[in-house]
């Protein structure tokens, strides 16, 4: 394909013809299909990658400003799309690997986690009323520092400072 009939297939896809999309489709599937098979993935993967990129592209169709070409434009999108595919892949089975240990010490890790926040508590129990509130409004709450300050009419650079005190006796407490 000329770069001319690629630029004509281009501001008709713009337009929203779907001629043009199906033109692009037939022309260039083979290509980053050829281009994902190269990087050794299986039929199942290369089939979602493309659905992605060419779903993507006629979603960001009139947005789209191709300058390199459709093929290498395709072929970028697709590696990627594998890259992604690959990190979540990765994330995946860590976080599978990671529950599968914990099953072995989760009775005596909560036992654990069960004396150590009691022992934190205590020493939380030491600390400012106020400086109290604002730790549990932060940690028990999940309230981010702004949100925070805006409950207590304080600023959140001082939040955060407050919650750097606790934390600061917390470790060393538990380093004792």
């Amino acid at each position: 394909m000329t770069p001319e009939q690629e630029q004509e297939l281009m501001k008709c896809l713009k337009e929203g013809d779907k001629n043009a999309f199906k033109t692009i489709y037939e022309e260039y599937k083979p290509v980053v299909e050829q281009s994902l098979r190269a990087q050794g993935l299986g039929e199942n993967d290369i089939n979602d990658i493309l659905q992605e990129v060419f779903c993507s592209l006629w979603e960001r169709r009139a947005k789209l400003d191709v300058t390199t070409g459709l093929k290498v434009y395709l072929i970028g999108a697709a590696r990627k799309r594998r890259y992604t595919l690959f990190r979540n892949t990765q994330t995946s089975a860590k976080r599978h690997v990671l529950y599968e240990h914990s099953k072995g010490v989760l009775a005596t890790d909560l036992q654990a986690k069960q004396e150590l926040y009691e022992l934190l508590q205590r020493q939380l129990d030491q600390v400012d009323k106020i400086e109290k509130e604002i730790f549990n409004a932060a940690y028990e709450n999940g309230k981010k520092p702004k949100e925070i300050g805006a409950q207590f009419g304080i600023e959140p650079h001082k939040v955060r400072r407050i919650l750097k005190k606790i934390r600061g006796v917390f470790k060393t407490y538990i380093n004792k």
